[in-house]
């Protein structure tokens, strides 16, 4: 629903156009969170799934059981896999420590039952098919090609 509020009275208006001092928008949904069901890495594509979200503020009822939904997540090139690594520690107590880096991940990273949040481009309340913008991996993955957890994971080249 989109509330305009003007100044007007509409039921006597002449006029196609008038001036509205706030339009207030439904707000969009574009973050999810769930478990990978599989990936197809030639393709870019992660089905995941994710309990549909609920767009807060809206009067509808709230169902009883949350309905689970397969969304087919595209990653392309431009897609981010990173999340933000351990914040370091100062070196001396009187020190500044460095800010957190993110940790940059490729999707062969990512297996079937780990869970992620993916931050697409487009509502993910009204589309099953979305391009991810970013994806985030659990705080404990350590990409396939680390030989150890300390190690920084190996950068995705982006084709």
């Amino acid at each position: 629903m989109i509330t305009v509020s003007t100044v007007s009275d509409l039921r006597t208006l002449k006029k196609e156009e008038f001036d509205a001092y706030s339009v207030k928008l439904p707000p969009i949904i574009n973050t999810i969170t769930g478990k990978i069901a599989d990936i197809n890495v030639k393709d870019g594509i992660i089905i995941l799934k994710a309990v549909q979200p609920i767009r807060p503020g809206l009067n509808e009822p709230t169902p009883e059981k949350p309905k689970e939904v397969e969304y087919a997540i595209s990653v392309v090139s431009d897609t981010e896999i990173s999340r933000m690594g351990p914040t370091p520690a100062a070196a001396k107590a009187t020190t500044t420590p460095k800010p957190t880096e993110p940790l940059e991940y490729k999707i062969t990273d990512l297996k079937a039952d780990m869970q992620i949040t993916v931050y697409a481009n487009q509502d993910v309340i009204e589309n099953q098919k979305i391009k991810a913008l970013l994806i985030e991996p659990p705080v404990d993955l350590v990409p396939a090609s680390s030989t150890s957890p300390t190690t920084k994971p190996s950068v995705s080249p982006k084709p």
